[in-house]
């Protein structure tokens, strides 16, 4: 720092005295710089608010024997050690398992783009974005204490705060993630900071993992694709066969996993044999699978007596089959199984083989062929597809479907006539 002085000289002729007064005019600050270092870290519990929640380990200290779905947060001290001011700084929250907090290190993602990455932003009792106050819980740095950053969820990275250097000022900051599935069982990582005018970690916080399980599969209906079809042959008016997008499209709908939803596919012809399709999901865990005599199924219900009339039918048993849209982990071949279930229409796997719903992105589609009956219903909105596989179910929205009429008027109903009615 550099201070400017104005000089003052006064001599007195009476005995020569000199006297200098020094008069400062204005301080001018030194064009250094900051230097922001990490001086202690203390993991907490994310049981109350920046100010409440507890400390979960001392500071400095390692936190071990972390899982998937433990909410971490991370306190952390910092101090300016430059010679400048650290100004509007934005600092992201880095991970890796390299125990110098320096090489290898990457951002932990935002909340909704965690992919297969250890660690990810998470919701918490923290509030992104605002200030944090002087916890009693952590060490100070030297200087005085100068509110940081709460952050969540929606971001990795601080809003902007500023540290001084002049009087001496240290802040602290706090982030929230999640360790997800992805993260390694019983290995150590590390967390560091990035951004502004962060220098130096004088310590590298530190977490172990401990035993990482496996999500179970979270199956859906609502693929992002035609999740719901109904086939013909070569043409709109010839019989189906058993072979994946096969023929001509009659009718699509998209399906979500909400069954008081109804969708729209189409209209169908009375005593014709259509194949019907349709996908499944697995959006996150491990996979999901279909063996021989575990029971587990995928079912089209309420096909019979709704919109395929009274008495539709399946030639055989075989006339349903798989298709891996997503993935090649199907082994076997699995042999399908089709057969009615009360109204409903029931696919399994049968004699060999295993239909595996992929792990986190897996989607498989299931077919069956059915003839309708020749009192196939005008708008029927029952149906719709359910599953059962690992104990897991899901329902699917409801599909409107009906029969395809010859252009004409249509009276229901009881017609009475006096009179007389010629035809031309």
């Amino acid at each position: 720092m550099t201070f400017n002085y104005k000089f003052l000289f006064y001599i007195s002729t009476a005995v020569f005295i000199v006297a200098i007064f020094i008069i400062p005019l204005h301080v001018v600050r030194a064009s250094g710089t900051p230097i922001l270092d990490v001086e202690v870290y203390r993991w907490r519990n994310n049981n109350g608010t920046e100010v409440t929640a507890t400390g979960a380990q001392l500071e400095n200290t390692q936190i071990t024997n972390r899982v998937n779905g433990d909410i971490m947060r991370l306190r952390l001290t910092l101090d300016n050690d430059g010679d400048a001011i650290a100004r509007n700084q934005k600092l992201t929250i880095n991970q890796g398992t390299n125990s110098n907090c320096s090489t290898g290190q990457l951002a932990i993602p935002e909340a909704g783009s965690c992919g297969s990455w250890p660690f990810c932003m998470v919701d918490s009792q923290l509030v992104d974005g605002v200030d944090t106050t002087d916890w009693g819980g952590i060490s100070n740095a030297p200087g005085v204490f100068v509110v940081g950053k709460q952050v969540e969820n929606a971001s990795n990275i601080t809003a902007n705060f500023d540290v001084d250097d002049n009087p001496d000022q240290f802040s602290e900051i706090e982030y929230s993630f999640e360790v997800t599935v992805n993260a390694v069982s019983d290995t150590n990582y590390y967390f560091s900071l990035t951004g502004g005018d962060i220098v130096d970690h004088d310590v590298c916080p530190s977490l172990q993992t401990g035993t990482i399980t496996a999500a179970e599969a979270d199956l859906s209906w609502d693929t992002g694709l035609a999740d719901f079809e109904i086939w013909a042959g070569a043409t709109a008016t010839t019989d189906a066969v058993n072979t994946w997008d096969d023929g001509t499209l009659i009718c699509s709908a998209s399906l979500t996993d909400d069954n008081n939803r109804v969708s729209t596919c189409g209209s169908i012809n009375k005593n014709q044999k259509y194949r019907v399709q349709a996908v499944l999901a697995n959006v996150n865990g491990t996979a999901a699978t279909i063996a021989v005599g575990d029971g587990d199924f995928v079912d089209h219900v309420n096909v019979a007596t709704f919109w395929a009339g009274t008495s539709p039918t399946i030639s055989a048993v075989t006339d349903c089959g798989f298709e891996e849209v997503s993935g090649t982990d199907d082994t076997g071949p699995p042999t399908c199984n089709v057969a009615f279930s009360g109204n409903n229409v029931r696919i399994t796997v049968v004699t060999s083989g295993t239909v595996v719903v992929g792990a986190a992105t897996g989607k498989e589609g299931f077919m069956y062929l059915i003839t309708t009956d020749s009192n196939v219903s005008l708008s029927d909105s029952s149906s719709y597809m359910n599953t059962s596989i690992d104990s897991i179910t899901e329902d699917s929205s409801r599909v409107t479907i009906g029969l395809k009429r010859i252009p004409g008027n249509y009276i229901r109903g009881e017609i009475r006539i006096r009179g007389k009615i010629k035809f031309r």
